[in-house]
């Protein structure tokens, strides 16, 4: 299958909402998420807020021969002006507020990478990640994922992504793990924990300028 990637404005989002939500249900249905129909939905929900984000930035993949969208990523800065994350309180508690001001608001937070079953393994997801932080003006960005998200971990650590942190959020039987993409930094551990001082996390995850305040 050929492809083709596009970056969609923020303001041309929400009409692709049935669309992006089948990629979503499609990727995320599956094993190891198995997200129901109401958590798909809601899905539908957070875009509402993640596209007024500061920054946002989204881009689809869609089939060359019909145009059907196979792929999305999306992204935007996590700031303190901007709806609260979706992580963003549950953070607070497990790493603690000092670690998420410091080193993770006013950064930019990989929100969603999905891509339907049919289409994995031909490079489109690592296609989207890249076109999606392509001129960023941040040293680095950060996600959040599930730990036993085997194959989407392979794909962030193939492009210098580290695990920062192994957390677990209550509610959620499966911890998820904080990434952080490569920094122009050298010299960084290979894994950074919460008990590290706040400063070596915002050395690591950098700073994204004009974004604070």
């Amino acid at each position: 299958m050929s492809i083709h990637l596009c970056r969609v404005p923020a303001a041309a989002v929400i009409p692709l909402g049935g669309e992006l939500r089948a990629v979503y249900a499609a990727a995320f249905s599956r094993p190891p998420w198995g997200e129901s129909a109401a958590q798909c939905d809601d899905f539908l929900v957070r875009l509402r807020d993640q596209v007024g984000r500061p920054g946002f930035r989204c881009v689809v993949a869609r089939a060359t021969d019909d145009g059907t969208v196979c792929g999305f990523v999306l992204g935007g800065i996590a700031s303190r002006t901007a709806a609260e994350p979706l992580w963003t309180p549950r953070l607070d508690a497990v790493v603690g507020p000092e670690v998420v001001e410091g080193c993770l608001r006013d950064r930019f937070e990989l929100l969603e990478l999905a891509v339907t079953p049919p289409c994995q393994r031909r490079g489109i997801g690592g296609s989207l990640l890249d076109a999606v932080l392509a001129g960023l003006p941040c040293e680095c960005a950060w996600l959040v994922t599930r730990q036993d998200a085997v194959a989407a971990r392979r794909l962030y650590a193939r492009r210098g992504w580290l695990d920062m942190a192994v957390v677990q959020f209550p509610g959620h039987a499966e911890p998820r793990v904080i990434m952080a993409s490569p920094s122009r930094s050298a010299g960084w551990p290979d894994v950074v924990t919460p008990t590290r001082s706040p400063a070596r996390w915002r050395r690591r995850v950098g700073e994204c300028p004009g974004s604070s305040g």
